[in-house]
């Protein structure tokens, strides 16, 4: 139709589709924040309270909760969510489309 702005469909990252740099990082890092934000929401604390149980200073947790993770490793980022009584599971399996895509680093949350 005329007129209409041109849709593509996403990669499910949104980092890829903006092209940026180390977009499986960035997404993987996001994902973590929001669970670290999702954990201290269903426990009902602050953030006062979170960035003593990770020994960080509040504005640090505010900018993890606001996805200001730039200058957060992922590794950091997986220690902290350890911090909080969470299992970090890294597995390494082959790329089942190695002619279709580039490996991935993919973080799944389990129930």
């Amino acid at each position: 139709m005329i007129g209409e702005p041109a849709s593509t469909s996403s990669s499910g990252n949104p980092f890829a589709d903006l092209g940026m740099s180390d977009a499986d990082t960035r997404l993987a890092k996001a994902r973590i924040a929001q669970k670290i934000t999702a954990i201290m929401r269903d426990r009902g604390l602050t953030q006062r309270e979170v960035a003593k149980v990770l020994d960080i200073s509040q504005p640090r947790v505010s900018e993890i909760t606001r996805g200001q993770l730039k200058d957060v490793s992922l590794q950091r980022l997986m220690e902290l969510v350890k911090s909080l009584d969470m299992d970090v599971e890294i597995t390494v399996i082959p790329n089942p489309e190695p002619a279709q895509r580039s490996a991935r680093l993919v973080v799944r949350e389990m129930a």
